[in-house]
């Protein structure tokens, strides 16, 4: 998959995260935002190096979702990550 569609799934996979929170789902609306969290984070390794601001945003949205899924962990790392990449492109 491309990055428009792996980011668009991301966006319907939290949307649908945000709907469980709604009905009081909150251990579905944690795996969903998980979900959601890898799809975007596989979105932001396609993206071409020359779009740093996409990256930025998407580099904040599949924290973001991590976070909200309950896997502090894998947010930090991620978040490391990414600034580690954007310090190396000179961001």
């Amino acid at each position: 998959m491309d990055w428009l569609a792996l980011h668009k799934t991301s966006e319907a996979l939290a949307a649908r995260a945000h709907a469980a929170l709604r009905d009081g789902s909150s251990d579905d609306a944690e795996e969903l935002f998980r979900q959601a969290a890898a799809a975007e984070e596989d979105a932001l390794a396609q993206l071409d190096t020359s779009k740093p601001r996409t990256f930025g945003i998407a580099a904040v949205s599949a924290v973001s979702l991590w976070y909200k899924g309950k896997n502090v962990q894998r947010a930090s790392m991620l978040a490391y990550k990414c600034r580690l990449y954007a310090i190396s492109c000179g961001t």
